[in-house]
């Protein structure tokens, strides 16, 4: 009797193994391309001043300068970042449900 409760176990044991193994090949292969586009407007008055848009196509996650910016339904996103007098960097970086990355680096130059 318990070969037979042993039996049952490693079926549904190999039974559950192989539905997670299916469930990973179905999320990778279903999965779309992580892409990251953006354009950028400096304000005329304060050249520091810089207004990102774009869109997060299939990102879960999107951070400037590691803060996090919210991405609308349609998967577009603005935000405003203030430039450090002289060379400053920034660095968009979006993340898909799978962890893939895409990070895109802007440098500015202002005085």
């Amino acid at each position: 009797m318990s070969t037979d409760k042993q039996k049952i176990k490693y079926k549904i044991f190999i039974l559950l193994g192989v539905a997670l193994l299916v469930y990973i090949i179905f999320m990778i292969w279903s999965s779309k391309r992580l892409t990251l586009s953006y354009s950028f407007t400096q304000d005329s008055v304060n050249a520091r001043l810089v207004e990102f848009s774009g869109h997060a196509l299939h990102a879960k996650e999107l951070t400037i300068n590691d803060r996090l910016v919210l991405i609308d339904r349609d998967e577009t996103f603005t935000d405003t970042i203030l430039l450090q007098k002289g060379y400053s960097v920034v660095t968009l970086k979006a993340e898909d449900r799978i962890g893939r990355e895409v990070v895109k680096t802007i440098e500015f130059f202002n005085s």
